[in-house]
């Protein structure tokens, strides 16, 4: 009975063992499987723990508003101007000009800022500021220094009129938009960029003069002299 007993006890112990055995196997195959499926995965994890471990938190920053330029003409007869606007105070904010950065100033306890002397190209210059990453609106510029060409249509120089209302009637064109006076008088430009005017005159000798002022400020004259008679 006794060397039953004993069997029974070995046989349960080597059960025992084989599965344990067994066990261990499988769990070893079932790893080594895991890690060529997984390992790789797993590695990019822990490396992106690693670098966002050692990488510096930046702290979100406040929105910046843009800045804004003031009083900026569409064209000019200068090849150099001077560019202001307003940004948030105590601030750098830096001129860029047909691409390359032009200058660089601080505003000033109120927001604002100048640029003084700001060089232009001899055409359409394209103009912008930043302050760090913001940026202004794109604003261009026109370099113009030609006068605007002023043509009257139905009187010259010397011409007798006649009629009986007192008044001549002066009809002209010009080669583009120009604020036009006659006689220092506002005359409206048509779309056409004709014009006519009605000049109240007396018998005798009447100058008329015709100045024509464009959008970059170049300006041009016309004089000629009349003679009245009324009917």
């Amino acid at each position: 009975m006794k060397k039953r007993r004993n069997r029974n006890k070995e046989e349960n112990l080597k059960a025992t063992l084989r599965k344990r055995i067994i066990a261990i196997l499988f769990i070893g195959i079932v790893s080594i499987v895991g890690l060529v499926q997984f390992g790789p995965k797993i590695g990019s994890l822990f490396g992106m723990i690693s670098v966002n471990r050692n990488k510096k938190v930046t702290p979100p920053q406040a929105n910046i508003p843009p800045p804004i330029f003031v009083d900026i003409p569409e064209a000019t007869n200068k090849t150099e101007i001077d560019i202001k606007g307003f940004a948030t105070p105590k601030t750098n904010v830096e001129l860029f000009v047909n691409g390359p950065k032009k200058a660089t100033v601080l505003t000033d306890a109120s927001g604002e800022f100048l640029f003084t002397n700001i060089e232009l190209n001899k055409a359409t210059n394209t103009i912008f500021a930043k302050i760090g990453e913001t940026k202004s609106a794109i604003v261009s510029i026109a370099y113009d220094n030609k006068p605007p060409k002023i043509e009257i249509k139905n009187l010259e120089d010397g011409d007798k009129v006649e009629n009986l209302n007192e008044r001549i009637e002066i009809a002209g064109e010009l080669d583009e938009k120009a604020e036009i006076t006659v006689n220092d008088r506002v005359v409206i430009q048509k779309p056409d960029n004709s014009f006519s005017f009605l000049l109240g005159v007396k018998e005798g000798e009447v100058e008329i003069v015709i100045k024509a002022t464009d959008i970059a400020g170049n300006t041009s004259e016309e004089k000629i002299k009349i003679y009245y008679k009324k009917k």
